[in-house]
């Protein structure tokens, strides 16, 4: 599992049917699950709740490791060519330009340019 527990709004009108004590043993169990893959033992309104909730943090979860397989592999591709020339290190004079010509145009003639 991932480290995170999401709070989703549509959760809302769930939390809000239970008084306060479930909430809190509700909100444990959700970051309990996200950090063990486990949860204490919950009552049974509670763990209706936290049922419902645990699916889309699995679905959350596994929608979150496709992107960054996703990512891996589209950062092996980019880096892993061995004769590219499209990213060339940083120059070290970046205030040089190629033509070496002052790009400043002033065209009010009241404000000098700065020297």
């Amino acid at each position: 599992m991932a480290k995170e527990a999401i709070l989703h709004q549509r959760y809302r009108r769930t939390i809000e049917k239970l008084n306060p004590e479930r909430v809190k043993a509700l909100i444990l169990a959700m970051f309990d699950y996200a950090e063990s893959g486990e949860h204490e033992e919950l009552d049974e309104v509670t763990d209706i709740a936290f049922t419902s909730i645990q699916e889309q943090m699995e679905y959350d979860d596994l929608q979150y490791q496709e992107k960054c397989d996703k990512n891996r592999e589209n950062i092996r591709k980019r880096w892993n060519k061995k004769d590219t020339t499209v990213y060339d290190r940083i120059p070290p004079y970046t205030n040089d330009t190629n033509t070496k010509s002052n790009t400043n145009t002033n065209t009010n003639k009241d404000i000098p340019l700065p020297p």
